[in-house]
This record gives C-alpha cells, sequence and structure tokens, in this order.
C-alpha cells in the first residue's frame, strides 16, 4: 500500500563530479539548491544567484546572456533607493549599498566570478518562478523590467504578464549563442513550487502552466547553434569592451527579427540592432558579420533538461507539512527531500562520497568542546586532523 505518488525521475545523460562546476540562476528554491550545491563541492565550484534572487524568464535570460559574454552594466541600472542605500533594478537588495560605487564593486564582483564559473561549467540550473513582471513606466537605455523593485512606490511601475510566445522568443533568440560559446554545458530547468496568493491561485497556476509549456517548448526544439563562434577568437575580444560590443551586436543581430523585436532583452537596448537601426542604414553600407547565417546547424543530443521539483512538492509530497508556515513556500524538510532526490538523480557515485565525507567533517569541525584540555577531546582533534589529511590526498582540496 502506498500513501503517495512517488515521482519517477529518468537518469540524465550527465553526472556531477568533485570537478565539475556549476553556475545557478533563479528563485530563492534556486538559492536554497546552490547553496547545498555549493556545500558539497570545492570552494568556488559553484555560482549562486549572481544577481541575487530572481523569478521572471526574461530577466534571468538577461543575467545569462552578461554572465555569458561578460558585457558592460548599463550606468541607468543603479540608483538611489528612498532608504538613501544604492541600488541595481537588475539585482536584489543582496546588493545594495550607502554609495553608488559600492554597489557597483558588489554587482561586478559578482558577475566577474559568475563568468569565471560558467566558463568551466558543466551545468547551468535556471529555476523559474513567475511570469508577472514590473515594468518601470520611465523607459531607460535598457529597457524597464526590473529584476526587483527594492520597495519603491507602487506607482512607478506597471505589472504584466509576459506572453507565452514573448518568453519562448526570448530564450530562442539567446540558446543558439550560448550553446556556441559553451558547448560543453548542460542546462536543467525547473520550476518554483512557491505558490502566488497575490495573483490569486488560479492566476498563480496559469503562470507556472505557461512556465512549463516555455521550457518543454525550449527543451524539445531543435535549437540552432552557431558554427562560426569562436570560443578561442571570442575569448580574447571579449577582453576589450569595444570589441565585445561589436561581436554582441554581429551575434544578436542575425538571430530572428520576429523574437528580438518581443524581447526586453535585446530589441530595446541600444546596443543591439534593432529594427529600426536596421531600416536606416543606407542600402550597401550594411555590415557584414564574420559568420553568415548559413553557418547555423541544430544541435544534436539531449543537452537540456527538466527536474520535477514542483511535481515532487505538489504531487509526491502533497501535504501543507511540507510548506513553511505561510502555507506558500515548501519547508526546509520538503527542500531536503527535494535535494535529495537531485543528488540521487544527478550525482556520481564519486560525488556522493565526497560530499558525504566532507559532511562529516565539517560537522567534526564546527564541533566546540566542553573540556578542549580533556583526553578524549585530543583523541577528537587528532582523528579529525588524520581525516582531514586523508579527504585532501583522495580529493584534492581541504574541507573548509
Amino acid at each position: 500500500m502506498r500513501f503517495s505518488t512517488p515521482i519517477e525521475i529518468s537518469p540524465f545523460p550527465f553526472q556531477l563530479t568533485p570537478q565539475s562546476h556549476i553556475v545557478v540562476l533563479g528563485s530563492c528554491f534556486a538559492e536554497h539548491i546552490g547553496q547545498r550545491l555549493a556545500c558539497a563541492l570545492p570552494p568556488d565550484r559553484v555560482s549562486v544567484n549572481p544577481f541575487g534572487v530572481l523569478y521572471h524568464p526574461t530577466v534571468l535570460a538577461r543575467a545569462l546572456a552578461r554572465i555569458a559574454f561578460a558585457h558592460p552594466l548599463p550606468e541607468d541600472i543603479f540608483f538611489e533607493g528612498r532608504d538613501g542605500l544604492w541600488h541595481s533594478w537588475w539585482h536584489a537588495g543582496t546588493f545594495s549599498a550607502p554609495t553608488r560605487e559600492e554597489c557597483q564593486r558588489l554587482v561586478e564582483a559578482s558577475l566577474k566570478q559568475a563568468h569565471e564559473v560558467l566558463q568551466k561549467a558543466d551545468l547551468l540550473i535556471l529555476t523559474l518562478s513567475t511570469d508577472h513582471g514590473y515594468y518601470l513606466k520611465e523607459e531607460l537605455s535598457w529597457g524597464s523590467l526590473v529584476a526587483n523593485c527594492h520597495k519603491m512606490p507602487g506607482n512607478l511601475f506597471d505589472e504584466k504578464v509576459t506572453s507565452l510566445d514573448a518568453s519562448i522568443g526570448v530564450w530562442e533568440s539567446l540558446l543558439p549563442f550560448i550553446k556556441a560559446r559553451y558547448p560543453q554545458l548542460h542546462i536543467l530547468w525547473t520550476v518554483s513550487p512557491y505558490r502566488y496568493a497575490k495573483h490569486g491561485m488560479h492566476e498563480s497556476q496559469l503562470s507556472k502552466a505557461r512556465l512549463h509549456l516555455m521550457i518543454d517548448h525550449l527543451i524539445h526544439a531543435e535549437i540552432p547553434i552557431e558554427n562560426g563562434f569562436s570560443q578561442e577568437a571570442d575569448s580574447k575580444e571579449i577582453t576589450n569592451e569595444w570589441e565585445s560590443r561589436k561581436k554582441m551586436s554581429e551575434i544578436f543581430g542575425k538571430t530572428s527579427e520576429f523574437f528580438l523585436k518581443k524581447s526586453d532583452v535585446f530589441a530595446q537596448h541600444s546596443e543591439f540592432p534593432s529594427e529600426k537601426n536596421r531600416q536606416n542604414t543606407p542600402k550597401g553600407k550594411e555590415k557584414k558579420s564574420d559568420v553568415t547565417t548559413s553557418s547555423l546547424a541544430t544541435s544534436t543530443g539531449r543537452w537540456q533538461h527538466y527536474f520535477p521539483a514542483y511535481e515532487i512538492l505538489l504531487d509526491e509530497l502533497r501535504d501543507y507539512r511540507f510548506f513553511a508556515p505561510d502555507m506558500l513556500h515548501p519547508s526546509e524538510q520538503a527542500v531536503d527531500y527535494i535535494w535529495e532526490k537531485f543528488r540521487e538523480t544527478v550525482f556520481s557515485s564519486e560525488l556522493n562520497d565526497c560530499a558525504s565525507h566532507l559532511y562529516s567533517i565539517r560537522q567534526a569541525l564546527a564541533h566546540r568542546p566542553l573540556h578542549p584540555e580533556s583526553e578524549d577531546y585530543r583523541k577528537f582533534y587528532t582523528q579529525t586532523q588524520q581525516r582531514i589529511a586523508e579527504f585532501t590526498r583522495k580529493f584534492g582540496f581541504a574541507p573548509q
């Protein structure tokens, strides 16, 4: 007799090892999973939400584009809030600071670290939460969709639902160049189990359904890959701001005009070619890209995947005891359960062994003895140091 509906997860065509590098972007649920991954792997192998917690699919695409191509951030994303702190419209409040310079330093340092991890990454985890977005009524150089309202007055924003076609368009414009630039990368999509009561439960379900449909479309679509996009050549160009801007203009100029016109990430950004700019270009003066659209090829093999975190909570657990007191967020026990399912699915036996020993050693290091001069504690300390030495020899890094 069974009292739940177990979610069966098919094996993925990749496994994580102690040598893996991972970037995690998305909602607070992504934060929970990312922090657990960071604890299971060596230091600096996991970048968790380098823009802070993000919810909207277009906001995630914009953040990923900046991380992937190390493109400079627009100056007008920074502003002074009514709390006296400086914030970024593209980042969560964790990057807020008393001065503009400090805020900018924080976001640039995080962006640089995420770019370095993504260069070597095996896996990119993207957790979507809602397609309800907040748009500034004031149009800025980068568009108007914000990642976080930073408690600014509500009359500064319009709340809008992004259509399914527009969400798909943004990602179909971006993914070919992500795969070309990072051919080793697997993408693992998830949908946050958090429910948006403020939208009403019916609209919350509709929003989640649109996110599921978007992900399913992208996973099964034949995403073209830009064969002519040279990873080695671009890595040299990307260090120079002008060359970076030039390269990005060429890259995004070759994507579908239909999708570009719908995208807050690309179409409204002055640095990327727009339909208006193309129309104003005199005939015969069009700049030719080094790579033509005929070099696009379809990706073969599975490199986008879906992990059913949403279904595990709502179908397999299906009980309010697995929710936090607000009855909307998953409880810590639920996140632990989903994490264990994730670990069983994507961890290699080597990483499972590494993570288990690492957790045990960290527990020992966190121990605070009542009698540090006792013989028992001296033995405990010696054994712990021996375990650390053995772990370091076996896995190549020291537990911290």
